[in-house]
């Protein structure tokens, strides 16, 4: 059966559970902390936002400052990797050219 009440009567309805909903205070929820907490935090201040974190967390950054703060971990992030890669590959090098492995071409 179709609800016969004015649509009046069921806005303020909707509002009011709204605002109740609104106006109780949230509980915060433990974080878990994150391998990359250390990066974001060390980025953080050098642009210049670790203040802003530290006084409301990280849910008190704009979406901009986030976003350049997330570009900047990538861009760190695979810097360190493509340095990691290039690092082994130049220590599986080491020990296979023939003067230092011991194998003497006559």
């Amino acid at each position: 059966m179709p609800d016969t009440r004015s649509h009046d009567a069921r806005d303020k309805k909707r509002s009011g559970a709204r605002a109740r909903q609104q106006a109780r205070p949230r509980a915060e929820k433990p974080r878990k902390v994150s391998p990359l907490d250390p990066l974001k935090m060390e980025i953080a201040r050098e642009i210049g936002l670790a203040d802003k974190v530290q006084k409301g967390g990280w849910g008190n950054l704009t979406s901009r400052e986030s976003g350049r703060l997330g570009g900047l971990m990538t861009r760190k992030m695979r810097a360190a990797r493509a340095a990691s890669q290039e690092s082994a590959a130049d220590a599986g090098k080491v020990g296979t050219s023939k003067e230092t492995s011991g194998v003497r071409s006559e």
